[in-house]
């Protein structure tokens, strides 16, 4: 079976950490910023960057980053 969660992290990792994604999509992570989930644990925004320069965004497990612009 194929893992769910192409990004999972107990811990926001070390900035610099590549990440093979979507298709191959090579991804690098270039900022985390802290969060507050609802339920009052502690979390975090990873920001990601394409070796092009595009940029997107998830949380520490997910299936799917967000981009800006809402395309892949």
């Amino acid at each position: 079976m194929v893992d769910q969660y192409p990004i999972q992290f107990d811990e926001a990792p070390p900035l610099g950490t590549t990440i093979r994604y979507y298709r191959g999509r090579l991804l690098k992570l270039v900022a985390i910023t802290p969060y507050t989930r609802v339920d009052g644990r502690e979390s975090a925004v990873l920001t990601w960057e394409t070796p092009k320069g595009r940029r997107c965004t998830s949380g520490l497990r997910c299936k799917a980053v967000r981009w800006p612009d809402g395309a892949i």
